[in-house]
């Protein structure tokens, strides 16, 4: 009875609810001797419920350094910082920001002496990032704020064209025309 209630309440609700939520699920057997029952089973397999943002990372770590950065910013980063390929593709998408919206180069050439005298001078340097990162964010999110409250205001001021400007351009066009 208590293996019975064991699966009724524990294993049959996590079966069922990592076949509808999760990427992977198992089967499960009962293993008996005789009467007994001595073990179980699991099975794992792959599901239909998968998490974008989960295969866009395994999918990453398939992938070239080369194609989300320059190479000369990850030679920086093996030679200078001594990141070695799986360091650098576990913080791509840091990086690849930081690529994008700073010069990263030049960021981490500054960073340099600063991250020599820290425990973790790969961790000073991604911790410097995301913080560079996360203060562009913030100043792009409040100019964006400040745009919406603010009507767009022009200095320019429509005048009429004077009759001697619209004859000199009439004349401008028939001598293009012309020739």
């Amino acid at each position: 009875k208590q293996i019975n209630d064991f699966i009724r309440k524990v294993i049959e609700p996590a079966q069922k609810e990592l076949d509808e939520k999760a990427p992977f699920s198992f089967k499960y057997k009962i293993v008996k001797e005789g009467k007994k029952i001595v073990a179980f089973t699991f099975l794992p397999y792959a599901t239909k419920n998968i998490d974008n943002d989960l295969e866009t990372k395994r999918l990453q770590q398939q992938t070239s350094l080369r194609w989300d950065l320059d190479k000369m910013v990850i030679d920086y980063l093996m030679q200078v910082y001594y990141f070695d390929e799986p360091e650098i593709k576990r913080n791509i998408d840091t990086f690849k920001e930081a690529y994008e919206k700073l010069d990263l180069m030049l960021f981490m050439s500054k960073k340099k002496r600063l991250a020599e005298g820290k425990k973790s001078p790969k961790g000073y340097l991604i911790n410097a990032i995301k913080s560079e990162l996360k203060a562009i964010r913030e100043k792009e999110a409040e100019q964006e704020q400040q745009e919406q409250q603010e009507p767009k205001q022009t200095n320019e001021v429509y005048t009429e064209p004077s009759n001697e400007q619209i004859q000199q351009e009439i004349a401008d066009f028939k001598a293009k025309i012309q020739r």
